[in-house]
């Protein structure tokens, strides 16, 4: 998307890691925890954007982000299915297991003679 965390228009990160004023913008307690301080919070909140992403985990940041689903633990995954009541995620392909036992094999018509 971006090199630098700074160039992304929708980011905090010019607020938090660079000190660029946005009246939008509340403060978390996470990210006030950060630091003594405004210089302290910031440096700590840059320090978190050093870290590079291997491919595997940019390929799935990606397709979730394409796919529209969120990314995270099948637990994660539970909980926000339990929270929205919905899925949130790919369905295995194929028939559901009740759809497949319920299933009329070739030859077979489902009547019971």
């Amino acid at each position: 998307m971006v090199r630098d965390p700074g160039e992304y228009r929708w980011s905090s990160y010019r607020w938090h890691g660079l000190g660029a004023g946005n009246e939008l913008i509340t403060d978390h307690p996470l990210y006030t925890a950060l630091g003594l301080d405004e210089t302290e919070r910031r440096a700590t909140y840059r320090a978190l954007f050093r870290a590079h992403l291997d491919e595997e985990a940019l390929d799935e940041i990606r397709k979730a982000s394409s796919s529209g689903f969120p990314l995270g633990s099948e637990r994660f995954k539970e909980q926000m299915e339990a929270a929205l009541g919905r899925r949130v995620g790919l369905r295995p392909r194929g028939r559901r297991e009740a759809e497949s036992a319920n299933a009329v094999l070739p030859g077979q018509f489902g009547l019971d003679l």
